[in-house]
C-alpha cells in the first residue's frame, strides 16, 4: 500500500477570530473517549517587566497595568545581531545577565476536583514560580530542560488566579550550562561557545488532570508514556508501551490501563489492556503492555517518516478518567565498524549539520512555528541528520524532525572546548544538576524516532563519567555517543582539523560518526570582508564541504558526518581564522548565515542531497569575481553554461579526484571563461531536456529595494514571527552582493517589527522580524534606504487554531464555534471536494502546510474541487485552511 494514500490529514478552518478543528472522515476511525485531562497552551496575554521591579510583583493585587503585554516564548531583552556591541567574553559576565517578571491571570472555573499543574518547556535559566502570592517552586536544574509544578493547593476554582514567574539569568554557579568560571577572558576553554539568552524560551501549558492520572514524562523513568519496539523487521514488529499511573486520591483505586495503537490514517492497529491495578492512596503503578505482532509495519525513515501514535487511557473501575496520545515511529538501526550506519537494514550515509537554535534579535525565545520552518529549511537542502548542539532542543523542533524524517544526536546542556577537564568547576551540585538535566531530557525525548544517539560527552571531549551511566540507565535502546564500555556505543569525534584550504580532509572510520567538520577550521562569512571572506573563499568553503562528504561516501566504515555548523551564531569566544577574532560577535561557521540566508555551500548540499532538478551558479559575475573556474552546482545529468549569449559547452559533472568520484552529484566546473559584464545562464539537462535554470547578472548601481516575506502568513498569537528579507537591487532587480546599505523597516496594521532597526545589509541582503498581534488581519511592511526606491510586502496574521493539545476536549480561551454544517474536505484522487455551502459563501480559500507555506490560493466560488499536485500533498499531514472574503 502506498503510504501517501494512507496518510492521516487534519484540517482546520479559520474565519476571522473563530476556529474549528475537523478531521477527514474515515471508515472505521479510532474514537476517543471523553477525558478529564485538559492541556491548554498558556502562552498568550502575559504581563512582562524586565529588570528590577519594586514592590511585591508576586502578589495577587499587584498593579501590572503599566507592564508590557507579551506572549511566550519571550526574551528578557531584545538584542542586536552583534549583541549590542558588547565587549563581554566567554564567561558572559555582563551580557544578558538580567532578570524579569512575567504575570498572568487565569480562571479555573469548571476544573474543581482536578489536579492542576503549570508546565514550562524551558526557561533560561532559573525560574521562581508563584501562584496567588505564594511561592510554589524554584527550578534551577538547567536553562534548557522542561519542568512543572503542582499548583492544585494554591489555586481557586471559583475566582481569578495570578501566576507570577521571576526569571533570573544572572550568573549561576550550579545551573548548567552556566558554571563557576575560574579563569579570565583570555581563552575560550573557560567559557561557553554559545550565548545564554534569558527568558521564557518555550511554551507554557496549564494541565488539569483527574487525581488518577499519567505522570509527566520527565518526572522519573517511565513516568509518562514510553514506547519501544522489542522486535522489528520489515515483515513484523511488536510495540511495547510502558506508563505510570499516579493515584493522588485519599483512597485506594483499582485502575485499568489500555494502550491503542493507531496508524497515520486514524485506524486502530491493535489494542492492549492491563489487568486491574490496585493503587494505594498517593501511590503509583507502572504498567507494561506489549502488542502482538504487527504485520508489514510502515517503517520510519527520511524517505517515509511514517508516524504511528498510541492512545493510553486510564479507567477508575469502569469510569474513563484519563487519556493521552503519544506519537512514535517503528524503525531499527545500527552502527557497524565495517559498513557504517544502517537504517531498517539499508546502508545509509549520515550527512548532516550542527544546529544552534537561537535566532538573531529574539535570542532563545523561538515559537514553535519558527522551529518547524527551520526544520523544513534543513530538510529542503537534503540533510538526513542533525547534531543538537549543545543542549536539548525545543520539543516542537523534535516533532518536526520526526514528521520530516531527519535523524538526530542529542546532547546534555553544557559545553567545553575539549575534554571534561576544560570545565573549570569542581562544584558537586553543578555536576549533579547536569546529570539530572540529561536524564530529564532523555525521558522527555525518548519517544522521538528521529533521535538515534544520546551524546554522553561534554562537547567532543570523550565519554563523561557523569553522563554515561545516566544515558545507559534511562534508555538501553539507543547508542551512546563516545562511550563503548557499556551497552551500545559509537565514536563521535571531530574531523578535518587543518586550516589550510587545500589540506586533505579526514574522517573517522570503524563505524564512527564525525560530529564536526569544516566550519570551525574555515570561517566564511556570507558578506565581504578583508579577513573572513571574498567570493573565492565562498567557493573554497564549498569545496572543503564536498571533499569531506566525498571522502565519507568513499569510506564504507565511516557512519557519516555533520558540518559545523548549520547556521552562523552569536558567541563571544575567539572563532576566527588562525587566531584572528570577530568584531561582530558572530561566529561565521555556518552553511547559512545568522539570518538563515544560504551561502554557496548550502546550495552544493542541495545539489548533492535532493532530487527535484536544481542548478545554482556559484559566482556573482563581477569584475572582481574569480573567472578561471565557474562552479555550477546541480543534480542534473548535464549543464550548459551560456555567457553573454555564447554557449560555453555542455558538460558532465567533474570527476577527476577521489572526492569528486565518490559524490552522487559532483559540481560542474567550467574553466577558462573570459569575463565581460553581462549575463550568465546555466541550464540543467536530464535526457537532453532542460529541467532547471539559473541566471546571474553583473550587478549595476543600487537603485531600489526588494521585500520578500517568509512566510506570508503568521499566527495572531503575539509570538509567531516571519522573516522580512530585504535585498538591495539594481534597476534590473539583481541583488548587489557588495551592498551594505543601512535599511529601516516600518509596519502598519496587524503587527510590528521586533528586530534591530535600522540594520546594515550583508552581501546585499538582510532580514527583519515581523511579529503579529493578537487580533489578526493584514500587516504591511515597508523598507527604506536613503534615495533607493522603497519596497513593501504583505503579511496575513491569522488566529491560532487551538491552544489545546491533541487528546484534550477543551479549547483555549479564544472563541470557538461549530460551523453548521461542519466543513469536511473529502479527498478524491488529486482533488479536495469543497462542500457547496462553503464555496457559495466565501470568495477565497487558502491552504497552508503547518510551517506556514502557502500551497494553494484560489476562489472556491462555483468550484467544487481544489486540485493539489503530488508535491503539495506530500508537504505534511497538517494543513491550515483559511476561507475568507477578500478582494
Amino acid at each position: 500500500m502506498n503510504p501517501d494514500k494512507t496518510r492521516f490529514f487534519r484540517f482546520v478552518v479559520v474565519i476571522g477570530v473563530l476556529s474549528l478543528a475537523v478531521q477527514v472522515l474515515q471508515a472505521a476511525p479510532f474514537v476517543q473517549d471523553p477525558s478529564n485531562r485538559v492541556e491548554t497552551n498558556f502562552n498568550m496575554n502575559w504581563k512582562f517587566k524586565s529588570g528590577t521591579v519594586t514592590g511585591t510583583p508576586e502578589a495577587t493585587a499587584y498593579d501590572d497595568s503599566q507592564w508590557e503585554t507579551v506572549s511566550a516564548p519571550h526574551p528578557l531583552k531584545m538584542v542586536t545581531s552583534h549583541l549590542d556591541g558588547s565587549t563581554d567574553c566567554n564567561n558572559q559576565g555582563t551580557f544578558g545577565r538580567t532578570t524579569g517578571w512575567f504575570r498572568k491571570h487565569v480562571s479555573l472555573v469548571g476544573q474543581a476536583g482536578k489536579k492542576v499543574f503549570v508546565e514550562f518547556q524551558t526557561v533560561m535559566q532559573v525560574a521562581t514560580v508563584y501562584v496567588n502570592g505564594t511561592q510554589v517552586g524554584i527550578h534551577a536544574i538547567s536553562g534548557y530542560d522542561s519542568f512543572h509544578f503542582d499548583i492544585t493547593d494554591y489555586v481557586s476554582f471559583t475566582g481569578d488566579n495570578v501566576i507570577a514567574v521571576f526569571v533570573d539569568n544572572r550568573i549561576n554557579t550550579t545551573t548548567p550550562p552556566d558554571f563557576d568560571y575560574a579563569g579570565t577572558c583570555t581563552t575560550y576553554p573557560d567559557g561557553i561557545d554559545f550565548i545564554l539568552f534569558g527568558g521564557i524560551n518555550g511554551d507554557v501549558n496549564l494541565v488539569c488532570t483527574d487525581k488518577l492520572h499519567i505522570g509527566f514524562q520527565w518526572e522519573a523513568k517511565n513516568a509518562g508514556i514510553v514506547v519501544t519496539t522489542p522486535s522489528v523487521s520489515a515483515a513484523s514488529a511488536t510495540v511495547k508501551v510502558v506508563t505510570t499511573v499516579k493515584n493522588e486520591n485519599t483512597t485506594g483505586k483499582s485502575a485499568t490501563v489500555t494502550a491503542t495503537i493507531i496508524d497515520a490514517n486514524n485506524q486502530v492497529v491493535t489494542t492492549m489492556t492491563s489487568a486491574a491495578q490496585n493503587i494505594a492512596a498517593n501511590g503509583s503503578a507502572t504498567v507494561s503492555l506489549t502488542s502482538s505482532a504487527i504485520a508489514n509495519p510502515y517503517l520510519w525513515s527520511p524517505d517515509n517518516p511514517y508516524l504511528y501514535k498510541v492512545y493510553v487511557s486510564v479507567r477508575d473501575g469502569s469510569t474513563f478518567v484519563e487519556g493521552k496520545f503519544q506519537k512514535f515511529g517503528i524503525r531499527w538501526f545500527d552502527f557497524n565498524t565495517t559498513t557504517g550506519f544502517h537504517l531498517n537494514g539499508q546502508s545509509v550515509k549520515l550527512i548532516g549539520l550542527n544546529r544552534h537554535s537561537a535566532w538573531p534579535f529574539v535570542g532563545g525565545a523561538i515559537p514553535n512555528t519558527v522551529h518547524r520552518r527551520e526544520a523544513r529549511q534543513i530538510k529542503s537542502h537534503g540533510f538526513n541528520w542533525i547534531r543538537l548542539s549543545h543542549y536539548p532542543h525545543d520539543p516542537d523542533f523534535l516533532d518536526a524532525l520526526d514528521e520530516l524524517g531527519i535523524m538526530a544526536l542529542e546532547e546534555g546542556p553544557t559545553w567545553a572546548a575539549g575534554a571534561a577537564p576544560y570545565i573549570k568547576t569542581n562544584n558537586a551540585a553543578w555536576y549533579s544538576n547536569l546529570q539530572t538535566a540529561f536524564r530529564k531530557e532523555i525521558r522527555r525525548d525518548i519517544n522521538h524516532p528521529s533521535i538515534i544517539v544520546w551524546q554522553a560527552a561534554i562537547n567532543h571531549g570523550g565519554c563523561d563519567a557523569t553522563l554515561h551511566p545516566a544515558a545507559h540507565e534511562e534508555d538501553s535502546t539507543r547508542y551512546i555517543g563516545q562511550c563503548t564500555s557499556t551497552g551500545l556505543g559509537v565514536g563521535c569525534p571531530m574531523c578535518f582539523t587543518g586550516y589550510d584550504p587545500f589540506s586533505a580532509p579526514s574522517i573517522p572510520t570503524g563505524g564512527a560518526l564525525c560530529i564536526e567538520h569544516t566550519g570551525h577550521t574555515f570561517a566564511t562569512a556570507r558578506f565581504f570582508t578583508t579577513t573572513y571572506t571574498n567570493e573565492l573563499r565562498l567557493f573554497q568553503h564549498s569545496r572543503r564541504h564536498w571533499e569531506e562528504v566525498g571522502l565519507a561516501r568513499a569510506t564504507p566504515s565511516n557512519a557519516g558526518l555533520a558540518a559545523w555548523a548549520g547556521y552562523d551564531y552569536n558567541s563571544f569566544h575567539n572563532t576566527g581564522i588562525s587566531g584572528s577574532s570577530t568584531d561582530r560577535n558572530i561566529v561565521f561557521h555556518g552553511l547559512f548565515d545568522l539570518f538563515r540566508i544560504p551561502k554557496f555551500a548550502a546550495y552544493w548540499y542541495k545539489s548533492e542531497l535532493t532530487t527535484p532538478p536544481m542548478v545554482f551558479i556559484a559566482n556573482y559575475w563581477m569584475a572582481t569575481s574569480p573567472h578561471d573556474t565557474i562552479p555550477v552546482f546541480s543534480n542534473c545529468e548535464q549543464v550548459e553554461l551560456i555567457v553573454n549569449g555564447v554557449s560555453q559547452g555542455v558538460r558532465s559533472p567533474a570527476r577527476d579526484n577521489q572526492y569528486l568520484n565518490a559524490l552522487v552529484h559532483p559540481p560542474f566546473l567550467f574553466t577558462n571563461i573570459t569575463w565581460a559584464a553581462g549575463t550568465v545562464i546555466a541550464l540543467g539537462r536530464n535526457g537532453g531536456v532542460v529541467v532547471a535554470r539559473d541566471t546571474v547578472r553583473t550587478p549595476g548601481a543600487a537603485t531600489k529595494l526588494r521585500v520578500e516575506t517568509d512566510p506570508d502568513t503568521i499566527l495572531a498569537d503575539g509570538a509567531d514571527f516571519a522573516r522580512v528579507i530585504v535585498s538591495v537591487c539594481d534597476a534590473n532587480g539583481t541583488v548587489i552582493p557588495t551592498a551594505s546599505n543601512s535599511i529601516s523597516m516600518t509596519a502598519s496594521g496587524a503587527g510590528t517589527i521586533i528586530s534591530e532597526n535600522p540594520i546594515d545589509a550583508d552581501a546585499g541582503k538582510i532580514i527583519f522580524l515581523a511579529r503579529g498581534n493578537l487580533t489578526g488581519g493584514t500587516m504591511t511592511v515597508t523598507a527604506n534606504s536613503g534615495t533607493l526606491t522603497p519596497a513593501s510586502g504583505t503579511l496575513y496574521v491569522t488566529q491560532p487554531v487551538s491552544a489545546t493539545r491533541e487528546g484534550s476536549p477543551l479549547k483555549s480561551a479564544a472563541a470557538v464555534i461549530s460551523l453548521q454544517p461542519p466543513l469536511v474536505l473529502k479527498f478524491a484522487g488529486n482533488n479536495y471536494n469543497v462542500p457547496a455551502w462553503a464555496y457559495g459563501k466565501y470568495n477565497t480559500i487558502e491552504i497552508y502546510n503547518v510551517q506556514g507555506k502557502l500551497l494553494v490560493r484560489t476562489s472556491p466560488k462555483n468550484r467544487h474541487m481544489i486540485k493539489l499536485s503530488a508535491w503539495k500533498r506530500s508537504e505534511g499531514g497538517v494543513f491550515v485552511i483559511r476561507m475568507l472574503n477578500r478582494m
